[in-house]
């Protein structure tokens, strides 16, 4: 089971692991190939298995309350994932996808208790990693927490000193969205929802836009009278 052995035998948490309490630990799973973009679990989807990336690497992200998927970080192999939910027996915070063709070994959580019950030395190895493992990766989780209230202050400033202005005048904007598309439209509006902050524009084909903020990458000014209405807003006012 030399292929089973590698995801977990080649963790550096892991070394003190013998080589027969490797083995006998990816034993434990079963090995799965996975397509790039295909969907190891969803987020809100219950989970259960312990995953080990053998080959190629993971995409986790996030789907926010308007549909928007962001990108939390990428796994590279040699990594153990899904640790929250197969501790809790919850549901997935995130959705996993192999980034690109990937080798998953999956342990259910009840061949893992048994296991850690017959074999108590190898069980502390074990939950002293995965503990280390949750811990990084909720630090990693906190700091852009952070990041992303540091910038949303930021973007609450800039609606407090800007966006009346805009307004008033009817700017006219183009967006350049996290996903990748692009908006175009007049501002009308500004208003706060469950989800957070949200523009309201219409477009050039008379069509009313509902944009949060959260799915905009960059805002900019359109068309060259309207540079001259940017130029007129007084930053600080």
């Amino acid at each position: 089971m030399d292929h089973h052995a590698k995801p977990l035998g080649d963790l550096p948490e892991l070394t003190s692991l013998t080589p027969d309490e490797t083995e006998k630990v990816a034993a434990l799973g079963e090995r799965r190939s996975y397509e790039a973009g295909e969907v190891i679990y969803r987020q809100g989807e219950t989970g259960g298995l312990l995953y080990a990336i053998e080959e190629g690497t993971v995409a986790i992200g996030v789907t926010l309350a308007d549909g928007v998927e962001k990108h939390h970080m990428t796994l590279p192999a040699g990594t153990i994932f899904g640790t929250m939910a197969f501790f809790d027996g919850g549901n997935h915070p995130a959705t996993a996808k192999a980034e690109d063709d990937a080798q998953i070994v999956g342990i259910p959580r009840a061949e893992f208790d048994a296991f850690c019950e017959a074999n108590p030395a190898t069980a502390i190895k074990l939950y002293r990693y995965l503990t280390e493992t949750v811990a990084a990766q909720t630090r990693l989780t906190v700091d852009k927490y952070l990041r992303t209230v540091e910038w949303s202050l930021q973007i609450s400033a800039a609606r407090d000193l800007n966006l009346h202005r805009l307004v008033a005048d009817e700017v006219e904007l183009q967006l350049d969205l996290m996903t990748g598309g692009e908006v175009r439209g007049t501002i009308l509006q500004f208003d706060s929802s469950p989800a957070g902050y949200e523009l309201l524009l219409r477009s050039p084909e008379h069509e009313l836009l509902i944009i949060p903020y959260h799915a905009i990458a960059k805002l900019t000014l359109a068309g060259e009278h309207l540079r001259a209405s940017a130029e007129a807003i007084d930053p600080i006012a």
